[in-house]
């Protein structure tokens, strides 16, 4: 005689163990809007550019490319990518949070990608060695690219509802 059950299933048919207060979770794309599917598809695309070719040197037949890591600084972009990620996977996963949040949904993707926008911004301007012909490599516009492409759906509308209430209030 077979049961059936949703329940996930453990050693020997038992019912697997749950964390206790963890809502059962079951991941679903459908949770997240079309601003959020952006912002974590183009983090990743954003942190996966700090490990190509972002500098490079040419000297007659030599070239070097170097990643965006060898700024030491642009691990925190790999950290606010992870965490930018980590959340928006947790809001698929759950159809409510099992844990507080400090911070709203919609203020936390913006400072979260204005935030990666910003030490991109500073990769591009800090190039290393420039002064011994180092330059960008195509990684460095790609990233560029994808962190703006991450912020902008957060940005624009914020500073269009920024200006627009500086406006009402004169």
């Amino acid at each position: 005689m077979s049961t059936e059950s949703n329940e996930p299933v453990g050693q020997q048919g038992a019912p697997a163990p749950r964390p206790a207060g963890m809502p059962p979770a079951s991941f679903d794309l459908t949770r997240l809007t079309t601003v959020d599917k952006v912002v974590a598809g183009a983090t990743l695309i954003t942190m996966i550019s700090i490990w190509l070719p972002f500098y490079t040197v040419s000297s007659g037949i030599y070239s070097v490319s170097l990643s965006g890591t060898f700024h030491t600084w642009m691990w925190l972009e790999f950290l606010v990518a992870l965490v930018l990620i980590a959340y928006l996977a947790a809001r698929a996963l759950w159809d409510r949070l099992p844990f507080a949040m400090p911070v709203a949904h919609g203020p936390l993707l913006l400072v979260g990608t204005s935030l990666q926008l910003l030490l991109i911004l500073i990769a591009l301007i800090a190039i290393p060695y420039s002064d011994q012909g180092m330059g960008l490599g195509w990684a460095a516009f790609l990233g560029l690219l994808a962190a703006l492409a991450a912020a902008g759906p957060l940005i624009v509308p914020a500073v269009r509802r920024a200006r627009g209430g500086s406006r009402s209030s004169s």
